[in-house]
């Protein structure tokens, strides 16, 4: 594996750097799908706190999200966080980013398990997201879970 990776669109670079940055840190939608399994929510910023990260508002809920692109409040952006980064909750917890879901699927992967998730809004489903985790402590289909999005887990990338 490469020390440092280009990523090409259109035979032009749009971001070059580590595997571990093209993974977590995207510059767009682009590098974000093609570097593996991505989350791409719409969002609108709906503030900017002091340490640069956003609150922007997706599902109906505030997200809490570091925010490197420069966008004022009112802005279309797209929030992206990887499956894997994606912990659930029978109950809910007293953590930022919380989303009540029901799980609609659930697929044995082996080493992991993947699940889609139904985002809700009381009883309406509002998204859809993918999540990962360990086999031997997943949800059941059909539960109704918290997903908890760690913010340092989500980017935000312009629409």
């Amino acid at each position: 594996m490469s020390d440092r990776v280009a990523v090409m669109n259109g035979g032009r670079i749009v971001q070059e750097a580590s595997p571990r940055d093209l993974y977590f840190a995207p510059n767009d939608r682009f590098v974000a799908d093609f570097v593996g399994r991505v989350n791409l929510i719409p969002a609108v910023v709906r503030d900017r706190d002091a340490n640069g990260d956003a609150l922007v508002e997706a599902f109906g809920t505030r997200l809490v999200t570091p925010c490197p692109v420069e966008s004022g409040t009112g802005a279309d952006v797209t929030v992206t966080f990887r499956p894997e980064s994606v912990r659930w909750h029978e109950a809910p917890v007293d953590r930022p980013n919380l989303l009540p879901a029901r799980v609609a699927r659930v697929e044995f992967l082996g080493e992991i398990v993947e699940y889609e998730a139904e985002i809700l809004d009381g009883q309406t489903t509002v998204g859809r997201i993918i999540a990962r985790g360990a086999p031997l402590n997943s949800p059941t289909e059909g539960s109704t879970v918290f997903l908890e999005l760690a913010p340092q887990a989500c980017r935000v990338l312009a629409a």
